[in-house]
């Protein structure tokens, strides 16, 4: 019986037509602004995380005042050696935290979800993205996040929750998720390599990984209007209602976060291709005039 009931729980949780729905009610147009300048911190304050990542910081007062990279780095030291790979959770920010320190469970985007409110308590800016892969390569889509480098002054792309960063091959720089989809677009994927962070890293096979970050058929998204604390209000009672019913109320009360694609030139005639039979419009076309007139003024 028990096993029945954890399949059902599995199909309303994970069900390819309900995430159609759920992309169908969320997606909203690009738009550069918020690929420049979207970050979590904005809108999220430290009074809005739950003291329980204030009491497990992974960063000592001393480590704090450190470059953004060496703090990040640190932060997936203590993911990679205290936690489990396990079983999806979709929690609250508290609940999965808490599952995940006792070992219990959390996939990709359990891991960006805890990644974000350590971020948000030590001054690291912070925004989480997905992409969606060929399922029959991938299995479906990966969660991870990026955040900005004060001293470098961009945006760096993390995957916490195998520890890996992307890079130029050439230059050795670090990273941007529209740096990546720049150059796969422009057929320069074999310019890219992943940059391993943390020692005895745990996690995905990099050949695998390579098939979500280095496939130019692949669509990336920014999620964006992440709010925590109105997230948490409903997911904390995850032990009485249904994930998709959550969320469900989240979007219905205008608490749910949204998903802007990254387009260029190059890519958004895929992009259109790809998203049109579950949007049922042509997406970003007002984009694509905008696009249109830069390349033409480029001329």
């Amino acid at each position: 019986m028990k096993s029945v009931i954890g399949k059902i729980k599995y199909t309303l949780k994970r069900h390819p037509i309900l995430h159609k729905i759920r992309w169908f009610l969320v997606t909203k147009g690009p738009n550069k602004d918020f690929f420049v300048n979207e970050n979590y911190n904005t809108y999220n304050k430290k009074k809005d995380i739950h003291p329980i990542f204030f009491e497990d910081n992974p960063l000592t007062e001393s480590e704090q005042k450190q470059s953004t990279l060496v703090k990040v780095i640190k932060i997936a030291e203590h993911f990679n050696n205290f936690f489990k790979r396990g079983p999806g959770l979709g929690y609250s920010s508290k609940d999965t935290y808490i599952t995940m320190r006792y070992r219990k469970g959390g996939v990709c985007s359990d891991y960006a979800q805890v990644f974000i409110n350590f971020c948000i308590i030590n001054d690291i800016k912070v925004r989480e993205w997905g992409v969606k892969g060929d399922p029959k390569k991938t299995g479906g889509g990966h969660s991870f996040n990026e955040f900005y480098s004060e001293e470098l002054k961009k945006w760096i792309l993390i995957d916490i929750h195998n520890c890996v960063f992307v890079k130029n091959k050439s230059s050795q720089e670090l990273l941007s998720v529209s740096q990546l989809v720049d150059y796969m677009s422009g057929f320069n994927a074999e310019n890219l390599e992943f940059e391993v962070m943390v020692d005895d890293r745990k996690g995905s096979d990099l050949d695998f990984l390579a098939k979500y970050f280095f496939d130019p058929e692949n669509l990336f998204f920014l999620i964006t209007n992440y709010h925590v604390k109105k997230m948490d209000s409903i997911l904390r009672f995850e032990k009485h209602l249904p994930l998709i019913v959550m969320h469900m109320i989240l979007i219905v009360l205008g608490r749910y976060f949204n998903y802007r694609f990254y387009v260029n030139e190059n890519n958004i005639k895929h992009v259109q291709n790809y998203l049109r039979p579950i949007l049922q419009y042509n997406y970003a076309s007002s984009y694509e005039k905008q696009l249109a007139g830069e390349k033409l003024a480029k001329a």
